[in-house]
């Protein structure tokens, strides 16, 4: 991927991340649109299972190689962790589904509602949680609540299990961090309690 002018793309690219705001001549517009960035990482087999051959810094394009950029990435989620779709008479349907342009609808009208709040009320983050760990932790909590109970019906438990995914994703990004800034960026590990 290549920008014709690095610098101020990822200028914007940052404070939109941020902010949810973007600038297009003299207009700011608001977004709640999601990013999200993929892209094949080769892995080989390691003592604990797959690990990436490389940092992941340097699948990066250049300009996104910077710890501010990294920082505003809510959460990464291992695809070489993920299970492959092996056999299609295991793992594809053959049975009723729900259309596509319904199901996009509903996910389109659940981004409305955030749970942020609600997941602020029931869980208490460690100390060491710095604000964009937080955000991070509480909007991923928040979907996965969003996707997995609808109702907003869930016990204790439930609500763990969801915040400890939600922290294992943003942990490997302080993870990351601590690797391409070690100054700035300590090795902490991320905890949480939910509250009773």
């Amino acid at each position: 991927m290549r920008f014709p002018n690095p610098d101020e793309m990822m200028g914007k690219l940052k404070d939109y991340m941020e902010s949810g705001v973007f600038e297009r001549g003299d207009k700011k517009v608001p977004s709640d649109a999601s990013l999200v960035f993929m892209g094949n990482i080769a892995v080989e087999m390691g003592p604990e299972g797959y690990v990436p051959v490389e940092d992941l810094t340097y699948v990066l394009p250049q300009p996104m190689r910077d710890s501010a950029f990294i920082d505003r990435v809510h959460g990464l989620i291992p695809g070489w962790e993920l299970p492959k779709i092996s056999q299609a008479k295991y793992h594809l349907s053959k049975g009723f589904g729900i259309a596509s342009d319904y199901f996009a609808e509903a996910m389109h009208s659940m981004r409305k509602e955030s749970l942020v709040g609600l997941v602020s009320k029931h869980v208490e983050l460690s100390r060491n949680f710095k604000i964009r760990d937080e955000k991070s932790v509480k909007r991923i909590a928040s979907g996965l609540l969003k996707l997995l109970f609808p109702d907003k019906s869930f016990s204790r438990e439930e609500l763990r299990r969801v915040v400890d995914v939600a922290v294992e994703y943003r942990q490997r990004v302080r993870d990351w961090l601590h690797k391409v800034d070690p100054g700035e960026f300590p090795k902490e590990k991320l905890a949480f309690a939910v509250r009773d």
